[in-house]
């Protein structure tokens, strides 16, 4: 290790240091490019969580500590996909072709004792039978409306039974749709705080202004439950009144007259303290409100209106370059035939894997043998799988089953043709 670039791409991308002295120049800068640019990215990564937290919290001391760990999160979810951005051990499986076994007959036991025998590849086209007529089955003719489907691409529908979201699925380029969905939504996440943090003097206006809002509208919905209140305790006082009035000669003086006029005394001494108590507890509630609003922000107010600040396009721009640009470069690595870093790091798994899985098969073999007296060769040669210890290809023990007809299954069985009418 020559400086400390090698040294953080050696670490960061998980290298291995044995294969990155034996890469040439121009391999060795190809990877360091990219990790500079992934550097670049954390840097924002950590400045755009700082300000995302102290957005939603108002508060510096959490806003340092949340913040931190949500740029760790970021940043490592963004170096795990550059680590996985390497050619896969699991590729071996592409090597093999489908082929059809024939079946282990009577489940593999013969007597006492289990035999797994060997499997035979069954020949694609039945051998002829000697002597019999050779004519054109009609009957394993497809329609010429089925022919006709076979040949249109798109009314081949995606068998959902075996979707996988990997890079075998049978979408092509699914996986990398969600990588770019995941990796959009880490950078979105970047840049809209980074943009508020170059228009802090905005930001502080913009909610400002929306906390006025918030309070005259507080202000507003209070005074109107007053008045609905104090309109109650006035129809009240105005209902009586009525009353007197049009019953003056009516009511007795020191009858119902004198009943009505305390009533109405009490409820002109109740409207007073009414106005007067709620009052103090609207002040109260107008001092708690806006304490508890005053230096908070209004997020997607915030990253509504940011879309139209000057530097939005600057920093999006900045800011997914340095998280594509690292992927793009790996990706142009792992694709390229100039360099031998991911041909050699395969090849070196590949021998890991292999050596530790036949030491295990060695020693299994060996304990079954000595402690059983069983030889278990022939059946791990019978595995499931075609291609262990990588087990991505699955051994098929039984032909397609495909429709014949009753003539076809005569002749596979070499039956005696006897002249009879076979009903269908």
């Amino acid at each position: 290790m020559s400086n400390w670039k090698e040294n953080i791409t050696v670490d960061v991308l998980g290298l291995e240091r044995t294969l990155w002295e034996k890469l040439e120049q121009p391999e060795q800068k190809a990877y360091i490019n990219a990790i500079l640019h992934y550097g670049g990215f954390v840097i924002a990564s950590f400045i755009g969580s700082y300000t995302l937290l102290f957005l939603i919290s108002s508060s510096y001391i959490l806003s340092l500590i949340a913040g931190t760990v949500l740029g760790l999160i970021l940043s490592s979810i963004v170096r795990f996909s550059l680590i996985i951005l390497r050619k896969s051990i699991f590729d071996v499986s592409k090597s093999y072709k489908k082929k059809y076994f024939s079946p282990l007959l009577n489940n593999g036991m013969q007597g006492n004792k289990f035999v797994a025998i060997k499997p035979v590849i069954l020949p694609t086209t039945p051998s002829p039978i000697v002597g019999a007529p050779q004519k054109q089955d009609s009957v394993n003719k497809p329609s010429v409306f089925k022919q006709i489907l076979n040949k249109i691409n798109f009314i081949k529908f995606t068998n959902w039974e075996n979707f996988k979201v990997t890079s075998d699925s049978t979408i092509p380029g699914f996986a990398m749709l969600i990588r770019i969905v995941i990796l959009s939504t880490i950078g979105l996440l970047i840049v809209f705080p980074i943009t508020c943090l170059l228009h802090f003097s905005r930001v502080e206006d913009l909610n400002a202004a929306k906390r006025e809002v918030i309070i005259q509208r507080f202000v507003l919905d209070a005074r109107k439950n007053l008045e609905k209140k104090t309109i109650h305790f006035q129809k009240n006082i105005e209902e009586i009144k009525s009353q007197l009035n049009k019953n003056v000669g009516v009511y007795q003086v020191n009858g119902l007259m004198k009943q009505k006029q305390q009533e109405l005394e009490k409820l002109n001494k109740d409207l007073n303290g009414f106005n007067i108590e709620n009052e103090e507890d609207y002040q109260k509630q107008l001092k708690i409100f806006t304490d508890q609003i005053d230096g908070k922000y209004f997020l997607i107010s915030t990253f509504y209106d940011a879309v139209r600040y000057p530097f939005f396009i600057i920093v999006f721009a900045g800011v997914f370059y340095l998280l594509f640009f690292s992927h793009k470069s790996l990706i142009n690595i792992k694709n390229s035939k100039l360099y031998i870093y991911p041909t050699e790091s395969t090849k070196l798994y590949k021998q890991i894997i292999e050596k530790e899985y036949n030491e295990t098969q060695a020693y299994l073999k060996k304990y079954l043998l000595d402690k059983y007296q069983y030889d278990a060769t022939v059946f791990m040669e019978n595995s499931f799988w075609l291609n262990p210890p990588y087990c991505t290809e699955k051994r098929k023990f039984f032909k397609k089953r495909s429709a014949i007809s009753k003539q076809a299954f005569l002749d596979h069985f070499n039956a005696p043709k006897i002249p009879m009418t076979i009903e269908n």
